[in-house]
């Protein structure tokens, strides 16, 4: 998630998460926003608790190698990341909980519509009441 423009970037969806995972995650939001550019250093930060995928040595290093600022939240503090709990609760408010979910299969079927909505239609106070992509775009012409 983009924490200027509260998008959704990337994502996966799992009963767990690697390092490994991680890493192509950042890797395919790195692509998604800048392309084949490496932003400059200081540029980008990963936020994130302070759980073992996220201080595995190599996703440390792809995150020097990507000029990327490893940022992490305080012990036992969720509201320090206030920006992705709030995500969980949107989504599990205005997607999960609105509709007919029977299996696995069928939310993982529905997820990337969700993302889509969430980044296109759905506005946001944080941002005066513009979606994600509205607000990106308006900075990008700014």
């Amino acid at each position: 998630m983009d924490c200027c423009d509260r998008s959704i970037i990337s994502w996966k969806a799992g009963l767990s998460m690697q390092a490994c995972d991680i890493e192509l995650l950042i890797q395919n939001a790195l692509f998604e926003r800048f392309g084949i550019c490496v932003p400059e250093a200081g540029q980008l930060e990963l936020l994130h608790d302070n759980s073992p995928e996220y201080i595995e040595k190599k996703l440390q290093q792809s995150l020097k190698n990507w000029n990327i600022v490893d940022c992490h939240t305080p012990t036992y503090s969720p509201q320090s990341n206030g920006m992705c709990e709030a995500l969980n609760g949107t989504f599990k408010r205005d997607y999960v909980y609105e509709n007919c979910l029977d299996n696995p299969a069928t939310v993982l079927s529905k997820i990337q519509e969700w993302v889509y909505e969430y980044n296109t239609f759905a506005p946001h106070s944080a941002l005066n009441m513009k979606t994600p992509e509205e607000y990106f775009n308006f900075k990008l012409a700014a």
